[in-house]
C-alpha cells in the first residue's frame, strides 16, 4: 500500500513513466539496503535540495504515512528526524503534518 503511493507521489510529481518510476525505485531499494543512517540519504538532499524543496518533501512522507490511514510511532518518529536532518523548521513540519 505505501510502496503504492511512493510510485503514485514520484510519477506524477516527477513526470515520470511507469518504467522509470520502477527503475528509480528498485535503485533506492538497493541503495536503501547499503545505507547506514539517514544522514547519508539527507546529506545529499542538503546538498542539492531548496528549502521549498524540502518542505514538499516533508509533505510527500507524511502522504506516504498517512495511506494506511495510520501514523504509527516509527513513523513518526522517522519523519520527525528527517525534517530536523534536513533543517525544516518546526513550523513547517506541523503544517505538513496537519495538511
Amino acid at each position: 500500500m505505501e510502496k503504492q503511493k511512493i510510485l503514485e507521489i514520484t510519477k506524477k510529481n516527477f513526470n515520470l513513466s511507469n518504467e522509470q518510476t520502477e527503475l528509480l525505485m528498485c535503485i533506492a531499494d538497493d541503495r536503501n539496503k547499503e545505507m547506514i543512517s539517514l544522514y547519508e540519504w539527507t546529506s545529499k538532499i542538503n546538498e542539492s535540495c531548496t528549502y521549498v524543496d524540502k518542505k514538499r518533501l516533508m509533505e510527500f512522507l507524511w502522504d506516504v504515512a498517512f495511506t494506511d490511514g495510520v501514523v504509527d510511532k516509527y513513523e513518526d518518529y522517522t519523519i520527525r528526524k528527517i525534517a530536523e536532518l534536513l533543517y525544516v523548521k518546526h513550523k513547517d513540519f506541523i503544517k505538513s503534518k496537519l495538511r
